[in-house]
């Protein structure tokens, strides 16, 4: 179930045909993981109901992972990466950078508190556990990137939050 690992690899042709026939999972917050606006969800409908009047096998699915895994998750995965980075810049540094950098710096590393490589991976592992399945059934997923429509350009969003789907996130 490792997809990095499939086989045969996976060789994406410069044509690519139709859709005809294929089987597509689709879902638009992962069983309430994720807030979403009204428009995201009916935009991400709207792209399975095309795919099924293209040809396609398109089927709603279950997916259950939790906010809290993907917290964690990603918190491990940014403190060992990009906020160790940002970590040995800032005693130097602090002047020239964004509070948001700080501040994404600081929550990582607190996420991560002192887990191990391997938590991190036993985290990776579950989420995949839970998304796996459908590959088994289906050649693809369709899913939103974002919840929202709703971000101001030029706002870091650092010391306040903003609301998507309703509900007020931090």
């Amino acid at each position: 179930m490792d997809h990095r690992s499939l086989s045969p690899k996976v060789v994406i042709p410069v044509g690519l045909g139709d859709v005809a026939g294929l089987h597509i999972a689709f879902t638009t917050d992962f069983d309430g993981c994720f807030a979403l606006d009204a428009e995201v969800d009916r935009n991400t409908r709207d792209a399975a109901q095309a795919l099924r009047d293209a040809g396609a096998i398109v089927n709603e699915v279950p997916i259950g992972i939790t906010m809290e895994q993907l917290h964690h998750a990603t918190g491990y995965h940014f403190a060992s990466i990009f906020g160790a980075w940002i970590a040995n810049m800032i005693e130097e540094h602090r002047s020239e950078m964004t509070d948001h950098a700080i501040a994404f710096c600081d929550q990582v590393n607190q996420i991560k508190g002192d887990a191990s490589g391997w938590t991190q991976i036993e985290v990776e592992a579950a989420i995949w556990t839970a998304v796996a399945p459908v590959f088994e059934t289906h050649d693809a997923l369709l899913c939103p990137t974002l919840g929202t429509r709703g971000l101001i350009a030029g706002d870091d969003y650092y010391g306040h939050g903003l609301e998507v789907g309703g509900q007020a996130l931090d």
